[in-house]
């Protein structure tokens, strides 16, 4: 089987990349992995050598639609002994306009709360997750769209180390207009954990979020920023 997508994001993700896209015709957000859970360069080569990076529009194929993970439904399998073909491109603008930004409660169903001066962390256990969805016939989902306001960036450090990537602190007016307050990381190869990152405040950005796997210390799943679209703003 074949999907047409843009690819939206190639973050990090396991040494490897995080690669996100959307099926031009349905607009259904993808998440490809091959069969070690995690993409490869090799994996996004076309026949000519050309390695597909995000905007292009392409053609992949599949072994399998069922993702095994259950609160990451657009989880999809690649077939590895094909090639990508790059059938063309788009601009972000294109894609905000056929697709737009999501407005919902919360991101992905988990909101943070201020106690004791901070921000409590972005994540719920993930039995948590799977009961409350599951028992109020909730469609799972781990993607989406959305635009953030008064957006900066800050190096990431716990007790004197420097983590692998930075975290971005933002305000996002929900569905019933609150501005609320979230403090993320971000995979996005773009913005390394250092001196480069931007400056200031940017008044609005367009991010791209990611419910991501379960994290083994705690059992939880955590909210991860996997692109940051500055380009049309």
């Amino acid at each position: 089987m074949s999907r047409r997508i843009v690819v939206l994001t190639k973050s990090d993700k396991h040494n490897g990349f995080c690669v996100v896209g959307r099926d031009i015709n349905s607009g259904e957000w993808l998440r490809l992995e091959n069969n070690r859970g995690v993409i490869d360069s090799q994996d996004l080569i076309t026949e000519d050598g050309y390695e597909c990076k995000e905007l292009d529009v392409i053609d992949v194929e599949l072994l399998s639609e069922e993702s095994d993970v259950e609160h990451q439904p657009e989880n999809v399998l690649i077939n590895e002994e094909y090639y990508i073909r790059l059938v063309g491109n788009m601009t972000w603008e294109e894609v905000i306009h056929k697709w737009g930004e999501d407005y919902t409660n919360t991101i992905l169903g988990i909101k943070q709360y201020h106690r004791g001066g901070y921000l409590t962390r972005p994540s719920i256990r993930i039995e948590r997750r799977l009961e409350f969805y599951n028992n109020n016939d909730i469609p799972h989902k781990s993607l989406t769209l959305i635009k953030a306001r008064d957006v900066s960036f800050e190096i990431n450090e716990f007790r004197g180390e420097r983590k692998n990537h930075p975290k971005i602190k933002f305000q996002y007016e929900n569905s019933q207009g609150e501005l609320l307050d979230y403090y993320l990381t971000v995979t996005d190869p773009n913005y390394p954990n250092d001196e480069r990152l931007p400056q200031g405040v940017a008044p609005e950005v367009y991010l791209i979020v990611s419910l991501g796997e379960v994290y083994e210390e705690d059992g939880e799943v955590y909210l991860l920023v996997a692109k940051v679209i500055t380009d049309i703003i």
